[in-house]
């Protein structure tokens, strides 16, 4: 599972998080919801949730406030996988 940054938020616009869900080739696309979490270094915390679909999802990130964040990635599961987690993605937002 890989977690990339397309455009980081800023307080005066959103950004955008794509989160693919690997499957090997002779398996169906894995499918259900993934849970982004941001966790900014004084806590504050926000969360959004995109549906799969083709084992990939573009998740709108909310405006977020300056400063250092962390954007850690959960896919929930589905009927053929189970849960999964990506390596968490740092990121600062500036003006």
């Amino acid at each position: 599972m890989t977690t990339s940054l397309g455009r980081v938020p800023k307080p005066s616009r959103t950004g955008l998080a794509t989160v693919v869900v690997a499957v090997p080739d002779d398996r169906p696309a894995a499918t259900g919801d993934v849970r982004v979490r941001l966790i900014k270094k004084d806590g504050t915390r926000k969360q959004v949730v995109g549906t799969l679909a083709g084992g990939a999802v573009t998740i709108v990130l909310p405006r977020l406030s300056l400063g250092r964040w962390r954007a850690a990635a959960r896919y929930l599961g589905d009927s053929s996988y189970l849960p999964l987690s990506a390596t968490v993605v740092r990121f600062r937002v500036r003006r």
